[in-house]
C-alpha cells in the first residue's frame, strides 16, 4: 500500500551516518568519498523503498495546516503592480509546498546538465556524479549552510575564548576582499598560528591556512558544535548540479482562480480544465476555493502519477486527503484525472462531453525540452523530438482544444515563457490569435529575488524583469485570453518565424 504522502526525513536524520558538520569538515578527501557513498546508499534506499525523497519535508501536522492556510489566503495580499508599466503582478511570496509531498517522483524529473539529462535521484544513485560538488558545498561549506562569517564584536581572541564551548572555528581566505568583509572578524595567518600555540585555537585550524603566506588575511567562520548535517544538507543537493522541477505555486494559482474561475451564472458549478496537471500545485489551489463549487478535469501523461495497482492516482490521493482535513470541501469538488497528453484529451468520452462548457482553462505547459518529467514515450518532448514537431503536434492541438472546449465568455490562462531559444510565448499568442481568442492581458508571476545583470549605463542584458517595491524581480508571463465568439476551423496553423523549420 502506497504512503499517501511523505513527511520529514526521519530515517535519514536518525541514522548513525548523520554526523556533525564538524566531523564531516575534519575528513580528508578519501574519508569523505567513503562516507558520501554510504550516505547516497541510505538516501536511495529511503527513496525507493520508503517513498521519502532527499528533502527535509514537513510533519503531517504542518502539511495539513498548509491546507487551511491556503484556503484562507486573501487575494489582495498576493497581487501588486509593476511600477514600470502598471501590469498586474502575482507576488509569489507565500510558499505552500504541501502538493510536493504527494509527488515524490518530482525528484526523478531530469534537468539538463550540458548534453546530459540528470535528476536529483541520479546524483545519489551514483555518488561519483555528486561527490565533487558535495565536497565543495558540504565539506567545505561553500554556501555557508553550517559556518558563518563572524561580525566584529570586540577583540577576536576574546570572542573565541567566550564562544569556544558552543562553537567551533574555521578560517577562510578570500582572494578578493569585498568592502562588507571589513566588518567581519579577520586576522593574519601568523596570528592564527600564534593563537594555536597559546591554546586558544585547536591545531585543526592550521589546516585551513596551511601553505598561505604568514601576512595573508583570513576570516573567522564559526559553526555550532553538535549540529548534524541532516536535514540542513538536503537542500544542497538541489543547489549544486541540478534541481527538481519547481511545482506551480499554489498561492499564485489560488489568486488566478479567484479572479478567473467564474461560474456562468450565480451558484453554478465552475468547470476547469488543466491540460498539464504536473505535480498538483494548481489542483491544490482549486481544492482551496471553498466559496464555489468546482468540477476540475485534468490531463497529464506522466505514468508515475498514476497507481494502477492501487486503482488510483497521486492526484486523487491529494484530493482525498484534502477533503478529509477540510471537510466543507467534500461535497463541492469533483475531480477527474486522465492519463493523457493534452494533445489527445479528446480521446476521452468524459472530456468530450464538456465541449463548449468549460469555464476556465488554466495551465503551465512543458517548455518543450527545458525539463524531462519522465521517460515515458508519451512525454511531449520525447514524443515530438524537435521544436517544429512539438509546436505543431503538441502546442497547437492543445490550444485548439482549449478554444473549442471553452464556453463563450470563458478564460484561458497560460503561464509560458521563452526557453532554450524557442519562441514559446510568440507561438502561443499567434496560435490563439488564429483561433479568435481575444487577448486580455499579460500578467506577471514573480519567480526570483535575484537582481538582473546589467550592461554599462544600466541597460538590462536579460528580459522579463518587473519593478516591485523599488526592486527589480524576474518574472514569467501569465497570458490571459477570453473566448468571445465561436472558434474557427483552422486547417493549417501559422507559427512564429523567430524559429526556422528544422
Amino acid at each position: 500500500m502506497i504512503q499517501p504522502f511523505y513527511t520529514t526525513a526521519e530515517k535519514t536524520i536518525n541514522d548513525p551516518l548523520n554526523l556533525t558538520w564538524g566531523e564531516v569538515h575534519a575528513m580528508d578527501r578519501e574519508q569523505f568519498e567513503q562516507w558520501w557513498g554510504k550516505v547516497c546508499s541510505l538516501l536511495s534506499t529511503n527513496f525507493y523503498e520508503h517513498g521519502v525523497p532527499p528533502k527535509a519535508g514537513m510533519s503531517e501536522m504542518e502539511l495539513l495546516a498548509q491546507f487551511r492556510r491556503l484556503s484562507s489566503l486573501a487575494i489582495d495580499d498576493q497581487l501588486g503592480r509593476d511600477e514600470t508599466d502598471g501590469t498586474l503582478v502575482y507576488r509569489n511570496t507565500v510558499r505552500i509546498s504541501a502538493a510536493d509531498h504527494f509527488f515524490p517522483n518530482i525528484f526523478l524529473a531530469k534537468d539538463r546538465r550540458g548534453s546530459d539529462w540528470l535528476s536529483v535521484i541520479d546524483q545519489i544513485a551514483d555518488p561519483k556524479i555528486s561527490v565533487e560538488s558535495m565536497w565543495r558545498v558540504l565539506r567545505n561549506d561553500a554556501q555557508y549552510a553550517f559556518s558563518k562569517l563572524v561580525p566584529q564584536d570586540g577583540p577576536i581572541e576574546q570572542h573565541i575564548r567566550d564562544n569556544g564551548s558552543q562553537y567551533g572555528f574555521v578560517f577562510q581566505h578570500v582572494p578578493r576582499i569585498k568592502k562588507v568583509l571589513f566588518k567581519k572578524h579577520h586576522l593574519k595567518v601568523s596570528e592564527v598560528e600564534s593563537l594555536v600555540k597559546k591554546g586558544v585555537l585547536g591545531s585543526e585550524c592550521l589546516r585551513e591556512v596551511e601553505g598561505l603566506p604568514s601576512s595573508t588575511t583570513v576570516y573567522l567562520r564559526q559553526y555550532q558544535r553538535g549540529l548534524r548535517v541532516f536535514p540542513r544538507a538536503l537542500p544542497l543537493l538541489q543547489k549544486t548540479m541540478v534541481s527538481a522541477p519547481r511545482n506551480f505555486p499554489a498561492a499564485v494559482a489560488r489568486a488566478v482562480y479567484q479572479r478567473y474561475a467564474l461560474p456562468k451564472e450565480d451558484g453554478a458549478e465552475v468547470t476547469i480544465w488543466d491540460p498539464s496537471m504536473g505535480f498538483g500545485g494548481r489542483l491544490l489551489a482549486a481544492l482551496s476555493l471553498l466559496d464555489r463549487r468546482i468540477h476540475y478535469i485534468g490531463t497529464d501523461p506522466n505514468s508515475q502519477n498514476y497507481l494502477p495497482d492501487e486503482g488510483t492516482s497521486r492526484y486523487r490521493i491529494l484530493e482525498r486527503v484534502f477533503k478529509n482535513e477540510v471537510r466543507e470541501r467534500r461535497e463541492t469538488f469533483r475531480g477527474v484525472y486522465l492519463q493523457l497528453g493534452s494533445e489527445e484529451a479528446t480521446r476521452s468520452d468524459e472530456f468530450r462531453a464538456l465541449k463548449g462548457h468549460v469555464d476556465l482553462v488554466f495551465t503551465s505547459p512543458p517548455y518543450f525540452s527545458a525539463e524531462r518529467y519522465s521517460e515515458d514515450e508519451t512525454q511531449s518532448s520525447i514524443k515530438f523530438d524537435s521544436y517544429h514537431n512539438w509546436r505543431s503536434g503538441f502546442l497547437a492541438p492543445t490550444l485548439k482544444t482549449t478554444a473549442e472546449w471553452l464556453r463563450i465568455g470563458g478564460y484561458a490562462i497560460i503561464n509560458i515563457a521563452n526557453s532554450g531559444g524557442y519562441p514559446l510565448e510568440e507561438d502561443t499568442r499567434l496560435l490563439f490569435r488564429q483561433l479568435s481568442m481575444k487577448f486580455v492581458a499579460t500578467e506577471k508571476m514573480l519567480i526570483s529575488l535575484m537582481g538582473p545583470r546589467r550592461k554599462w549605463g544600466g541597460v538590462l542584458t536579460t528580459w522579463n524583469f518587473a519593478r516591485v517595491g523599488g526592486k527589480l524581480r524576474k518574472y514569467e508571463p501569465v497570458y490571459v485570453f477570453r473566448k468571445e465568439k465561436d472558434t474557427p476551423d483552422v486547417k493549417q496553423f501559422r507559427f512564429s518565424k523567430l524559429h526556422p523549420r528544422e
